[in-house]
């Protein structure tokens, strides 16, 4: 489930390398916690267990700043995704700490961990209902320049914006429909 947002992205174009990576390391979680589920490993070994949840967690990163590039936003909020994606980092970086290291830092730990989970989730959130609040996306505006060119053949229409061609004989109609805003 969690590759569907790579997907998107990746067919968006969107962060690179990003959603292909959290697809393969998705699928590779998979793997790994359904062999060592049906296996059941004979080993006390932490390694393994931290190993799995160092690849999960990276998958969801990975998923999640996927998930956050979906979302275009106009140029008064592109600093909000950006700061999802420093957030995402830091949290990711985080868990990798606590996974790996188990730092005995009490509570202070424990509170930093928490205010970057709601930090994190907050932006996330914040994210669509900006998009919503922006209104749909305008698209370009109209354009009186004639057609010049015959869609067929490529051949230069005289006079420009004529609507056949008198080299391929090919006649052409442009109709422009909107659609009706969704009301409620």
């Amino acid at each position: 489930m969690i590759t569907l947002a790579c997907g998107v992205a990746w067919e968006r174009e969107r962060l690179s390398v990003v959603p292909p990576l959290g697809i393969a390391l998705g699928l590779l979680g998979l793997v790994l916690l359904l062999g060592v589920i049906w296996t059941e490993p004979s080993t006390d070994s932490d390694v393994l267990w931290r190993g799995l949840a160092t690849e999960i967690t990276l998958a969801l990163a990975a998923t999640h700043a996927s998930l956050v590039s979906i979302f275009g936003l106009r140029r008064r909020y592109r600093a909000v995704p950006l700061a999802t994606y420093a957030l995402n980092a830091l949290l990711t970086a985080t868990t990798l700490l606590w996974i790996w290291w188990e730092p005995d830092w009490d509570d202070a730990f424990g509170r930093l961990y928490g205010a970057l989970i709601v930090l994190v989730i907050a932006a996330t959130i914040a994210i669509p209902v900006l998009r919503r609040l922006d209104g749909p996306v305008v698209e370009a505006e109209r354009s009186d320049t004639p057609v010049r060119f015959c869609p067929i053949c490529g051949a230069v229409l005289d006079p420009p914006g004529a609507a056949t061609c008198e080299v391929c004989g090919a006649t052409f109609e442009v109709r422009v429909t909107t659609p009706q805003a969704p009301r409620g």
